[in-house]
Formats: C-alpha cells, sequence, structure tokens
C-alpha cells in the first residue's frame, strides 16, 4: 500500500508544481513588462527635462539680452529728453528775445534781428520735431521690448512649472519602478526555489527510474585508484599506498568480516533490497549498525610494496549481482578497461 501511496503523492505533487511554476513565470513577465515600460518612461522623461532645461537657459539668455537693449535705451530716451528740454529752453529764450525786439521801435536793426530770430526759432522747431520722433521710435523700442520680456517671463514660468511637472512625474514612476522591481525581485527568489524543488524532485525521478531498471549513480570507494577492471559483474580497483575506503552510498553496515584468504568484507544495504559489497586488505574502522553517509571513511587500505595490491566492489540487488558498471557514475564508466 505505501509503494502505492507513494508514486501517488509524487505525482500529486508534479500536478501542482508545474501550474504554480508557470503562474509564477506569468506574474515574473508581466512585472518585467511593467518594468520596461516604466524605464522607457523615464528614458523620454529625462529626453523632454534635458530638452526643457536648455529652453528655460535659452529663454534666460534672451531675457538678459532684452533687459540689457530695454536699459540702453532709456538711457538714450533719458538723454533724449534732456537734450529736447534744452533745445525747448533756448528756443523760449529767442522767442522772448524776439518778442522784446519787435517792442523796439527804435531799433534800426529790427528788420535784421527778426530774420536772424526766425531763423533760429525755425531751426530749433526743426531740431525739436527730429529729437520728437527720435524719442517716439525709442519710446516704441522700449515698449516693444518690455513686451518681449512679458513674454520671456511668461514662457520661462511655464517651462519652469512644466519641468517641475515632470520631475515630480519622474519621482512617482521611480517610485513605482522601485517597488515593482522589488515585487519582481522577490517573484524571482520564489521562482528559484519552486526550480529547485522540481529539480529535486526529477532527480528523485530519475533515481527511482534508474533503480527500477537496474541502473543507479554510486561513487567509487576509492578516489586515488590506478586502474578499474570490469568483471563479469563486480569491479576490481587497483591502487597503491594507504588510502580510506568510503561508503560508495548511503546506508547502514550490515556485515563486517573475513572471508578466507580474499581479506576483508563489508556489506552496505542502501535500501529497495540494494547492497554493496567490499572485498580486499583493508583494516575497517566501520561496525555492524552502524549508518553510513555518502563517501563516509569505512576503514584503509593495507599496503604491500612486493604484491599488487586491489580492492573488489560489487552491487547486488536482491542478493543478486548486478551488472556494477552501470551503477556507478557516469564520469568513472568511461575509466573502466
Amino acid at each position: 500500500m505505501k509503494k502505492f501511496i507513494w508514486p501517488c503523492i509524487l505525482i500529486l505533487s508534479q500536478a501542482v508544481a508545474a501550474p504554480k511554476i508557470n503562474k509564477v513565470k506569468d506574474s515574473l513577465s508581466n512585472y518585467q513588462n511593467k518594468l520596461n515600460k516604466m524605464e522607457a518612461e523615464l528614458n523620454q522623461i529625462d529626453k523632454e527635462l534635458s530638452q526643457y532645461n536648455m529652453d528655460f537657459l535659452e529663454d534666460q539668455g534672451k531675457l538678459k539680452d532684452v533687459e540689457a537693449q530695454l536699459r540702453s535705451k532709456r538711457e538714450i530716451l533719458g538723454e533724449t529728453a534732456s537734450e529736447i528740454s534744452g533745445k525747448f529752453h533756448l528756443a523760449k529764450k529767442a522767442y522772448l528775445n524776439y518778442l522784446m525786439e519787435s517792442q523796439d521801435s527804435e531799433n534800426a536793426d529790427k528788420i535784421f534781428h527778426q530774420k536772424i530770430y526766425h531763423t533760429i526759432l525755425k531751426q530749433k522747431l526743426s531740431d525739436l520735431k527730429a529729437a520728437q520722433k527720435q524719442s517716439k521710435d525709442i519710446l516704441a523700442a522700449i515698449n516693444s521690448y518690455e513686451s518681449k520680456i512679458k513674454n520671456f517671463r511668461e514662457e520661462e514660468d511655464s517651462i519652469y512649472q512644466y519641468i517641475i511637472d515632470l520631475e515630480n512625474k519622474k519621482k512617482v514612476i521611480g517610485q513605482n519602478y522601485i517597488d515593482t522591481m522589488e515585487k519582481r525581485n522577490a517573484l524571482q527568489v520564489e521562482l528559484d526555489k519552486l526550480l529547485a524543488k522540481e529539480k529535486a524532485r526529477k532527480k528523485i525521478r530519475v533515481a527511482e527510474k534508474r533503480s527500477k531498471n537496474g541502473r543507479g549513480e554510486f561513487s567509487l570507494p576509492l578516489k586515488g585508484f590506478k586502474s578499474l577492471k570490469k568483471g563479469k559483474k563486480g569491479i576490481t580497483i587497483s591502487y597503491s599506498g594507504t588510502q580510506p575506503i568510503l561508503a560508495p552510498a548511503a546506508g547502514r553496515v550490515v556485515y563486517v568480516g573475513e572471508l578466507a584468504s580474499y581479506g576483508q568484507v563489508v556489506m552496505i544495504d542502501h535500501g529497495n533490497d540494494i547492497k554493496s559489497v567490499l572485498l580486499g586488505d583493508m583494516q575497517v574502522k566501520s561496525k555492524k549498525g552502524q549508518a553510513v553517509k555518502l563517501n563516509q571513511i569505512l576503514g584503509y587500505t593495507v599496503t604491500d610494496d612486493e604484491i599488487a595490491k586491489s580492492l573488489y566492489f560489487e552491487v547486488r540487488k536482491k542478493n543478486k549481482v548486478e551488472d556494477t558498471a552501470k551503477w556507478i557514475s557516469p564520469s568513472y564508466q568511461t575509466r573502466l578497461l
């Protein structure tokens, strides 16, 4: 019954995990699309801000030029007004002299003086008219400059307000971008965990499949071996020097003893009716009933300089010797002789 329940639970967990992974992936893709959109908006805002800041600085430069021209025109107008006033006083003085001369009947040069004053007054009048025209032109220019200044200031205020609006918009989008980034990162972490679990489930399924088909991934009990020789069933591992003998997989030691002239024997039960057997000259440090982990030291090899030494390793399933070469890791299979 337990053998039936476990596959059902595994299948059910797979059926639940796949939609959840897809859902997280869809949400992650949705958040990424939002981030891409916000990045495009932020880039566009930065582009507009750059342009409007340039326009703002350009308008400020133009405004300074117009203000300088306005000051110059006002100075000229002031000088012109002073000139008109002086000419007006001179004309008035000439006119008074003319009146006085016209009242003096004894003056023999009356007619001559009248002509002189008439000429002077005519010239003064002409100068006044020219000065008045110049003043009007200057006033018109002043009014034009003042109008330009007003327009520049209004445009400046409008650009400045738009810059503020863009900065505020950028701030809001930037905060949303950070929040979305945090949510996306959290989803990525969740997805990584789900994928890791799914990967672990796949490994379990592969291991179970291999176990059913007579396959596995046992490690070798010796790491510093000289060569690997495949026998009819087991594997002979040649070595030199004293080396640690390692558990080929996790399990429990079920037998420790001596086999005639072959040396010491260690048998480990790995579950699911699978056992491993190690045979050779070795000093066994583990004991019967001891639980061992993968690559845990079981003992040490015994060396003899005059005799080549080797360790025999085989895998059994339901007490029948398997083709051990099919149970070891693929990285070792290529080195079998």
